[in-house]
């Protein structure tokens, strides 16, 4: 999926429903994924397949995404299936190094993505994180702020 078309698929889930009864604000999710691909093997583990993007987004980032394996049903008997969630969330810590040349990247500070009940919006988030184009003992890269957003965008396409 193309970055425009991720931002669009993602903001498609931003559609808040409020139940009266419990008092929650609840999103749906989507089975249309981000990424290409969910897999599983025995030998190499789970995949994103998204080897596309810019920066390698693998399968241990799934919960970043947005991505679960979620009991659904139909026809009243239930069946497992990942499904797209609406929020992004990259933490402090999160190491991404590029497979096609860019400098790493590192999450230095961050805040999720949520819903602004107030002013019935989404708010993006925040991502600090510390660009290294020249990996050296003692050195500090340079910090950079956005949005959970900009940050997914960045991981997909390498422009920041």
């Amino acid at each position: 999926m193309k970055v425009d078309k991720i931002e669009m698929h993602l903001k498609n889930l931003w559609s808040p429903k409020f139940s009266e009864k419990t008092g929650k604000t609840t999103f749906k999710r989507s089975k249309q994924y981000i990424v290409p691909n969910i897999s599983w093997d025995e030998e190499a583990g789970g995949a994103l397949n998204n080897d596309e993007w810019a920066y390698c987004v693998p399968y241990c980032f799934r919960d970043a995404l947005d991505l679960r394996f979620d009991t659904l049903y139909k026809d009243k008997k239930p069946y497992k299936s990942w499904t797209q969630g609406h929020r992004i969330n990259f933490k402090e810590g999160d190491l991404l190094a590029s497979s096609k040349g860019f400098p790493a990247l590192q999450v230095k500070s961050s805040t999720a993505m949520d819903w602004d009940g107030e002013n019935n919006k989404m708010f993006e988030g925040v991502v600090n994180y510390e660009v290294f184009e020249n990996v050296k003992f003692g050195h500090i890269g340079d910090v950079k702020t956005v949005s959970q957003m900009e940050f997914l965008n960045i991981l997909v396409c390498g422009q920041m």
